[in-house]
């Protein structure tokens, strides 16, 4: 089966992908790293929450309200 695509290659369409994607953020830097940095809160945030572990126990935890001095 021939492939329909005008990118002869693979990495023809990536390098397409990444000039529209970039086109997209108005070319610039700043979008770009804050785009960065929300891709990489959305899919480090879940193991590092998973390794940290669970929260410790407070008063919430055990149906009440935690008093402060007590």
């Amino acid at each position: 089966m021939d492939s329909v695509r005008p990118y002869p290659r693979l990495a023809d369409l990536w390098d397409m992908v990444a000039r529209s994607a970039y086109a997209q953020l108005r070319h610039s830097v700043l979008l770009l790293a804050a785009a960065v940095a929300g891709i990489a809160c959305v899919y480090l945030a879940p193991p590092l929450c998973l390794a940290a572990g669970p929260p410790a126990a407070t008063g919430w935890r055990r149906g009440r309200a935690a008093r402060p001095g007590r």
